[in-house]
């Protein structure tokens, strides 16, 4: 086995190796911004799933919570003026994007000091403890709800531990908190790293590039064969490869900059390279389920939940 594979390699000339303390106190300044960031984006979404989405669309929240929808003139007009002027649900996802763009340039600092398991390991403790403890919160939140309004619990065994393991897009199941979803990505973001470990620690956007024009060509392949739109396993490929794949291609973007940022590439390079993978994420969105299968995924969704 290559020595890439087990421990990180050490990349020269470069900022990288700072020891002890001063590695830390460096560490926590570089990332100060991305901190803040984190905070607008969690804001951006939050202001968009509260101010917007709960009352703009009550079918949506009916379904999550198995309860009956909200009568849609609850809403006051001129709260109605208010989101027409502000149009909160943009937040929504500029506060995405920018956390996919958060996560592409952090998660490659995990890669200096660890080896490809110590860092998938380490993502793992990181991400799943507070979300189990975040979704069982929702879930017991979800049980109640139903409970006040005599309605069946909406989620199953199945489905639950589908939903903590991250694998419920494999699995073609209902989502039952509506936004695992975007975590869905970020776990399959940390196998990527984790496969371009050594070009990524080196900075070697040659590759980052080559996987952006294999997601291309795939996604271009899977979106345009009538055979698979027949299949019924059609939506777990859509979702699992067009959706993660057009969104990595998003991630790496962060990544461009990490490396940029670790003085491994020059700024016009990481220009060149991040409108590239922009392109390639840019060239897959009308590929994606959400453009053209919207309808037939949420039929068939909502068929599996009946059947969970």
């Amino acid at each position: 086995m290559a020595p890439d594979d087990t421990a990180p390699r050490q990349v020269s000339p470069g900022p990288d190796p700072v020891a002890g303390p001063e590695r830390a106190a460096d560490f926590s300044r570089r990332l100060a911004f991305a901190h803040v960031l984190r905070g607008v984006a969690a804001l951006s979404v939050l202001a968009s799933h509260y101010l917007d989405m709960f009352w703009t669309e009550p079918a949506v929240v009916a379904s999550l919570l198995g309860v009956p929808a909200m009568p849609s003139h609850s809403l006051p007009s001129w709260y109605r003026g208010i989101l027409a002027t502000l149009s909160p649900h943009g937040m929504g996802q500029f506060g995405v994007a920018l956390f996919f763009l958060i996560s592409g340039f952090v998660i490659p600092f995990s890669l200096l000091s660890l080896s490809r398991t110590g860092f998938l390991v380490a993502r793992a403790m990181r991400l799943w403890p507070t979300y189990a403890v975040g979704f069982a919160v929702t879930m017991l939140a979800v049980w109640a709800c139903d409970s006040w309004f005599g309605q069946p619990f909406q989620g199953s065994a199945r489905v639950m531990a589908a939903h903590i393991l991250f694998v419920r897009d494999l699995l073609w199941l209902p989502s039952l908190d509506g936004i695992g979803w975007t975590l869905e990505i970020e776990v399959k973001f940390y196998l990527v790293c984790a496969v371009l470990a050594g070009s990524i620690r080196a900075g070697r956007m040659s590759t980052l590039l080559a996987f952006a024009g294999g997601a291309v060509v795939v996604t271009w392949a899977i979106s345009g064969s009538p055979a698979l739109v027949q299949a019924g396993w059609y939506y777990a490929v859509l979702r699992v490869v067009t959706l993660n794949a057009q969104m990595i291609c998003y991630m790496l973007i962060g990544a461009t900059v990490n490396a940029m940022h670790r003085g491994r590439i020059s700024a016009r390079h990481a220009g060149i390279v991040g409108g590239a993978l922009f392109c390639a994420f840019a060239v897959q969105w009308p590929w994606d389920c959400c453009v053209d299968w919207a309808s037939a995924v949420s039929q068939h969704t909502a068929a599996r939940w009946r059947r969970s």
